[in-house]
């Protein structure tokens, strides 16, 4: 949705505040799906128990549909050109199936020294995606009628909050694994700053005077 601001000053009038609701869509490695680069690498296979020592999530993210919230306050330097300064907030859930179910079929069905079979039973939980974008952007609009068409490229940084992520184990006892482990030797950032980049295409309806609703796909 956009608001246009009206004001007898003629920099307030070529101001316009959108707000973006939508849907946050995973594609490339962000939404792959791997199970092998989280197992031991130091396999032995004399010990037919591979271990999971992490989640290499740079090798598959096994990010699913997420959510998008978005503020954009635009500036209209001619009727078909404009510059704009954003900000969006993306969360998007981690399918942590496949690691569960690898352990299920290949984990969890142990033999002791004696021999006598016994089962431990594992789960993992991880916390969501959540990344937020500042950037700004400059566009072209074409006007027809009460419609209007726009695309624009934009520029800025991203901030991926760390995402943790927890193994619960239940032999011995009950046991949880939370890595990033608290005692590795490198410092765990909080956040992971990236460059963000990409372009945009839209559609918007004017409804009002001062008020539009738009559909906008950003890659």
């Amino acid at each position: 949705m956009t608001i246009a601001c009206f004001s007898q000053q003629k920099f307030l009038n070529k101001l316009e505040l959108e707000v973006e609701i939508g849907a946050s869509i995973p594609m490339g490695l962000f939404s792959k799906s791997v199970v092998e680069p989280s197992l031991d690498q130091n396999f032995n296979p004399e010990n037919q128990y591979r271990e999971f020592r992490g989640f290499v999530k740079q090798e598959g993210g096994q990010a699913q549909l997420g959510s998008n919230l978005g503020v954009t306050l635009a500036y209209a330097i001619s009727p078909s050109f404009y510059f704009s300064l954003n900000y969006s907030r993306f969360t998007n859930p981690i399918d942590a199936s496949p690691q569960e179910n690898y352990f299920a079929a290949n984990l969890q069905n142990r033999t002791d020294s004696f021999g006598n079979e016994f089962q431990i039973f594992g789960s993992l939980e991880s916390d969501n995606y959540q990344a937020n974008g500042w950037h700004s952007g400059f566009g072209y609009r074409k006007v027809i009628a009460t419609w209007s068409f726009f695309g624009e490229v934009y520029l800025g940084v991203n901030q991926l909050i760390f995402p943790f992520y927890t193994w619960t184990f239940d032999s011995p006892g009950p046991t949880t694994i939370l890595r990033p482990a608290p005692f590795a030797g490198s410092p765990v950032p909080d956040k992971l700053p990236a460059f963000l980049y990409g372009m945009g295409l839209g559609l918007e309806k004017s409804i009002s005077d001062r008020i539009s609703i738009n559909l906008k796909f950003n890659t």
